[in-house]
């Protein structure tokens, strides 16, 4: 009798009946996402292709008067920096810290205070702690009065700069961004590290005093730099933190950040079980063990080859044997925020009906394969490296998944 082996990679919620034959089988749904490098480098072929194409069509015009030596047009500015300064005050996240980080480092055209790449900036949710971002920073334009009033001109699809006008090409604004550095947190008690080696500055006046709301009912709290600040939470839910920055000069700024808080991974899975989430009680491993792949895979912008992991949820049909194993593989999860508890309840469909359920029932297994935060080595052995499974390579992953397999 051939063994079946049934792979699905999971993005977001798959209630479709799976259809099963009888040979061996192996179905891959590739909705993947290519690493976190495409999301925040914009990059293909090249490594910065929209900036060395802004950079291709001003060529002739002269970047040393840039104000802060930072041009935020040499890049796409999904963060939208100019609401978050002075006159505005818009909500960030992590997500969207880290992007407006990547963008203010990528249109820098002299050496920024922005030394840590935004690798060693993913490696902090590794940490126990969640350490709190800022970022205070002015940057610069082009002021868009230059194409009407004939400053730039284009020729030929490059542009030029008419030096018989004496009028600006660049102008500057101010962004404030605030965030901690981790979009989701579990469980009620959590330690906040003010450090400022993750306060970037490249301006005056500097911020005097930080005082952060937590959304715990406590109020603003005068947080010293650096510091490290108990935080206790009472319920889940999204929670909103407020910042007011005081600066040398006397100025006063508050913005605003959401982190979203969730149950301990435990309490999750007690509350799967207990509140009947689902219409059966899976027997396994809710304590996955941990697989390491025996192929090494080199990223874009890594210099060596890296061994994925992979942790495995074994679920049994019978007899706590494999015999017909269907391997659900996660998808693209940063932070491993999805675990194998809420994959079940996303098998969930119609009323009171679950795909899982019923696959045990008709005598398959299932066994999760998600994608942790670990550390890893290197094909020599002699480096190591922080990888977020959930956001890394498809490629390096599915050497992982390999090795599950075989």
């Amino acid at each position: 009798m051939a063994l079946l082996i049934l792979v699905i990679v999971i993005f977001l919620t798959n209630k479709k009946n799976l259809l099963m034959k009888n040979r061996i089988l192996i179905l891959v749904t590739t909705i993947y996402y290519l690493g976190m490098n495409i999301l925040f480098s914009q990059s293909n072929t090249n490594e910065q292709p929209f900036t060395v194409y802004f950079d291709s069509l001003y060529n002739n015009i002269d970047f040393s008067n840039v104000p802060h030596g930072i041009l935020y047009d040499r890049v796409n500015g999904f963060s939208s920096l100019s609401l978050f300064d002075r006159d505005h005050s818009d909500t960030s996240s992590y997500w969207h810290f880290m992007q407006a980080y990547s963008e203010l480092q990528r249109a820098a055209i002299q050496q920024t205070t922005l030394p840590i790449s935004i690798d060693s900036l993913f490696v902090l949710n590794s940490f126990s702690e969640v350490s709190i971002g800022l970022i205070n920073f002015d940057y610069g334009f082009i002021d868009t009065n230059v194409y009407h009033n004939g400053k730039l001109y284009n020729n030929n699809g490059f542009w030029y700069d008419n030096t018989s006008i004496q009028y600006p090409i660049f102008n500057s604004k101010q962004t404030i961004i605030v965030s901690p550095l981790k979009e989701v947190l579990e469980g009620t008690n959590f330690v906040f590290d003010i450090n400022t080696l993750y306060l970037f500055s490249n301006r005056n006046p500097e911020i005097e005093s930080l005082y952060i709301d937590f959304d715990d009912g406590m109020g603003y709290r005068n947080t010293t730099l650096p510091s490290k600040e108990q935080v206790t939470y009472t319920s889940a839910g999204i929670k909103i933190f407020a910042y007011k920055i005081l600066f040398n000069n006397g100025d006063e700024l508050i913005t605003h950040s959401f982190v979203k808080i969730r149950d301990s991974k435990a309490q999750r899975i007690e509350n799967l079980l207990n509140s009947r989430a689902i219409p059966c009680n899976p027997v396994g491993t809710w304590n996955p063990s941990r697989i390491t792949a025996k192929i090494p895979y080199k990223g874009y912008g890594e210099s060596e080859k890296f061994f994925g992991k992979a942790d495995i949820y074994t679920f049994y049909a019978t007899d706590l044997q494999i015999h017909k194993p269907i391997i659900v593989v996660d998808g693209f999860d940063p932070e491993d925020v999805r675990g194998a508890e809420d994959i079940w309840e996303r098998f969930n469909y119609g009323s009171g009906k679950n795909v899982g359920c019923e696959l045990l029932n008709l005598g398959y297994e299932i066994i999760f394969v998600n994608m942790p935060q670990y550390t890893t080595t290197c094909e020599a052995g002699n480096h190591s490296k922080v990888i977020d499974g959930g956001g890394d390579y498809i490629q390096r992953n599915a050497m992982t998944v390999i090795e599950v397999i075989n």
